[in-house]
């Protein structure tokens, strides 16, 4: 080593935490034990105010009377129990007490010991006494406070089941107020762990104590990233996962949406005996997916027939529609305390279940509960008297007949079946309105709800018209207008309706021209119509109930249907239009051969402007809402969509086309009420059968489980090998 080279210093001692607190307590001995016997004092007087709470009975107002009880029933087990008036956060404070009272007892007895102890004789072993009186403070305490708030999670768990159910948030503070209870103690515990931290290699007893407070830090730790996990999880995840290769047990979006929108509560009673049976367990499901979907605005109540015959006969004698001799579904709207107010219906078990036929002809079983209960839910969501439509019947318009009840011409013009699907899935009354010849100043009915005029063969009459436009202005009426491109009776122009006027004073311009299509798939008179998926109407609620429920629909004769922006406070929105990019053009009459316009469609282009040939989607149906949302006119430039004949040409598995609720859909807006979802399919019972084992591939079976324990073994026998070599 040269000599006049010099030594190299040593590495710096990292400062110790807590130095400075751990210096004052032990040079301030006796001021230290006062803070500490002070703050005991400050706990004992917050324990005594918590358990005057706690034990506190609360004095009964002088108009709180018991409720009348029959001491003879025997349904009723309470009803000789004396009424007792408890304090319903009796137990908040008694735990908040014990937790004070555990905080003095720590307090005061650091305090007292450290006032009347004989300190150490050197300072090495007084700053030792000082860290083990701050580690012994801090850690109690901060596992106390660690333990009050696991404690008030326990007794807050149902204002987190509230807050992840029903999305109650305002009970959100019972749920995080816990958590960061939880947090906050631990984090004393590890700051009072620190100061200690110095002598861990020196300190055998006071290294345990450390190590201690970190391993109990680090599980509560977990235990917090664990409850905020879940936590966050339950909110962003659903509660239940469907398994199902067909998605059995999922409610349609559809479905979802329509609950979301119902405002008023509603209790199911589920009468049906305990049972493992698959089409009782069917049942349960479906309603407790109503229930999740509804955010807690749909009730479920289990009432078995065999052990709760007392709540049996008790709904019985408040519902009349209830068969107490048989099993089903019992919808109740509103809440017991106001009888006035509630509604009910009942649905047999058996309505629940359908026979349906697959592709082949095989009769097979099927579950309707989803369908069947929310026809049900759309009922009772309703008034007590049903909305009357009225489809007027003076000028040749479509029909209120059945085909074949009577001879009428044009039998194909008729709407028979949509009267009945209306009434039957939409709770409305289908009347006619015929305006009388020569009359001057028709009315419009008084109980008209929402007047329906499809493809009238003439124009309305001026008095016919402005009695609709009276109706229109004076009753805040609701109207909906059908017509597709029927030719005039010369075959040269487009049939006029009458309302044309009328309409262009909502936006809407009924327009008067034939669409055609050049495409090789479809008929030229024949357009491919689809939802409008624009911003602007995909808020719309039909679109929101119909777009995706709906396909493409191929729809012949259609006119063009015109939102107009000329002013007015009304905004008429596109609802649906023809498929994009397929193209069209405009004929002022109808074409008796198409061919040789094509050929010029596709020669000349003065000939495609002429004819307004494009790609862009063209309206077919637009909606007209007032500035506050509420729905006044819906036209249509299509009347075959609901036509007997489309239904006969079209029907689904239903027995009606899907087509059909494009008009239910539009009578449940303009009436401001949640618009009935289409497309909820019955779901059809599968029978799984599981493969012969002789029919399986041998070689999954013995070879693969072969090869992979062989594998299993000489990985093992590496392993083991390398780490004795080591």
């Amino acid at each position: 080593m040269n000599p006049t080279t010099e030594p190299t210093p040593p590495a710096p001692t990292p400062p110790v935490v807590g130095s400075g607190l751990v210096e004052y307590v032990r040079t301030n001995r006796d001021t230290t034990a006062y803070i500490l016997l002070a703050i005991s004092v400050l706990f004992l007087v917050l324990t005594i105010w918590m358990a005057v709470r706690g034990f506190k009975t609360p004095a009964s107002k002088a108009s709180d009377k018991p409720a009348a009880t029959n001491p003879l029933d025997p349904f009723n087990p309470d009803a000789n129990k004396p009424v007792e008036i408890t304090n319903p956060k009796r137990y908040d404070w008694i735990t908040g007490a014990v937790a004070s009272l555990c905080g003095f007892l720590v307090v005061a007895a650091c305090g007292a010991w450290y006032l009347v102890s004989i300190p150490p004789p050197t300072e090495e072993r007084q700053r030792t006494e000082a860290r083990v009186l701050l580690l012994a403070i801090g850690g109690l305490i901060g596992a106390l406070i660690t333990l009050v708030g696991l404690a008030f999670f326990y007794l807050w768990s149902d204002a987190l089941s509230a807050w992840l159910d029903k999305d109650e948030k305002k009970s959100a503070w019972k749920v995080m107020l816990p958590i960061v209870l939880i947090v906050f103690g631990a984090g004393v515990a590890f700051l009072a762990a620190q100061p200690a931290r110095a002598e861990e290699r020196n300190n055998a007893w006071l290294r345990r104590l450390v190590y201690g407070t970190n391993f109990v830090l680090t599980i509560l730790l977990v235990l917090v990233i664990l409850v905020v996990g879940n936590v966050v999880f339950a909110l962003k995840a659903p509660n239940t996962l469907d398994a199902t290769e067909t998605g059995f047990y999922t409610l349609s979006d559809t479905t979802k949406a329509f609950l979301q929108r119902v405002d008023q509560p509603m209790t199911a009673y589920l009468v049906l005996p305990d049972s493992s049976d698959r089409m009782v367990s069917d049942i349960r499901q479906v309603l407790m997916s109503y229930h999740e979907a509804s955010n807690g605005k749909f009730s479920v109540k289990f009432v078995s027939p065999v052990s709760d015959k007392g709540e049996v006969r008790r709904l019985g004698e408040l519902y009349t529609k209830m068969d107490k001799d048989n099993y089903g579904v019992l919808l109740v709207t509103g809440t017991e305390d106001q009888p006035s107010l509630q509604k009910h219906g009942w649905i047999p078990a058996q309505d629940l279940f359908t026979q349906e036929t697959t592709r082949d002809g095989k009769p097979v079983q099927a579950f309707a509960g989803e369908g069947r209960l929310l026809k049900e839910v759309r009922i009772l969501a309703e008034t007590d008297t049903r909305p009357v439509i009225y489809f007027t019947q003076s000028n040749g318009e479509f029909a209120l007949t059945i085909p074949g009840e009577q001879d009428l011409p044009g039998g194909d013009r008729s709407i028979g079946r949509l009267q009945q699907f209306l009434e039957a899935s939409y709770s409305v009354d289908v009347k006619p309105l015929k305006f009388p010849t020569g009359e001057a100043n028709p009315q419009v009915p008084a109980d008209a709800t929402v007047v329906v005029v499809v493809e009238p063969m003439t124009p309305l009459t001026d008095p016919a018209v402005n009695a609709i436009r009276k109706y229109m202005a004076e009753r805040k009426g609701k109207l909906i207008v059908m017509a597709g491109s029927t030719p005039g009776l010369d075959g040269r122009g487009m049939t006029a309706t009458g309302l044309e006027g009328l309409l262009s004073e909502y936006n809407v311009d009924l327009g008067r021209k034939f669409i055609y299509t050049n495409h090789p798939r479809f008929n030229p008179r024949t357009v491919v119509a689809v939802f409008n998926t624009a911003r602007n109407a995909a808020s719309n609620p039909i679109v929101q109930a119909l777009g995706q429920a709906i396909p493409p629909m191929s729809l012949p004769q259609c006119r063009v249907v015109t939102p107009l922006t000329t002013g007015g406070a009304n905004q008429a929105t596109t609802i649906i239009q023809t498929l994009p990019q397929l193209e069209t053009w405009l004929e002022d009459d109808q074409l008796l051969q198409v061919s040789p316009t094509i050929q010029a469609l596709e020669s000349s282009e003065a000939v495609r402007q002429q004819k307004q040939l494009t790609r862009s989607p063209r309206p077919l149906m637009v909606a007209v809402a007032e500035p506050g949302g509420a729905g006044r006119v819906v036209v249509i430039g299509n009347a075959f969509i609901v036509s007997d004949e489309a239904a006969q040409m079209l029907r689904s598995q239903s027995g009606v086309p899907p087509t059909f609720d494009i008009m239910g859909v539009s009578v449940d807006w303009l009436r401001d009420r949640p618009p009935l979802p289409a497309g909820v399919q019955n779901k059809i019972y599968v029978e799984y059968n599981v493969p012969d084992p002789i029919a399986l591939n041998s070689t999954r079976l013995i070879y693969l489980p072969l090869v992979l324990a062989m594998v299993a073994v000489v990985g093992l026998g590496a392993g083991v090998w390398a780490i004795r070599r080591r």
